[in-house]
């Protein structure tokens, strides 16, 4: 419950942040490490809230997290335009159970529990 918190906060402050900022943000999974960085522009996004110099880790909660897929129009990344459309839609599963789904243009996610 706390690490979909934390996404879907981030993926909603991601939203907010590029078109106050009018810059692109891009958010992108690493399901290896149960992490996910946070790049304005291209470049990592040292100072985005929450985050360790870009980088979020779903494991800081001591909790047992699985980032057990993403796809996002078949990548692993989330990009918000510098006018906060949001270029990609799909899913990320957290523990094969728990889907954030997130929809194209709008960036609006719902979770799902399978």
């Amino acid at each position: 419950s706390a690490a979909i918190n934390q996404i879907t906060t981030d993926i909603d402050q991601a939203k907010t942040i590029s078109m106050g900022m009018r810059k692109q943000i891009r958010i992108v999974f690493d399901q290896n490490n149960e992490t996910y960085t946070i790049y304005e522009n291209g470049n990592l996004f040292n100072d985005f809230p929450g985050s360790d110099n870009g980088v979020v880790s779903l494991k800081d909660n001591n909790s047992d997290v699985d980032i057990t897929s993403v796809n996002l129009n078949g990548s692993n990344a989330i990009t918000f335009t510098k006018w906060g459309n949001c270029l990609q839609s799909g899913t990320v599963i957290l523990n094969n159970t728990r889907q954030i789904h997130i929809k194209n243009l709008t960036g609006h996610w719902e979770i799902i529990n399978s």
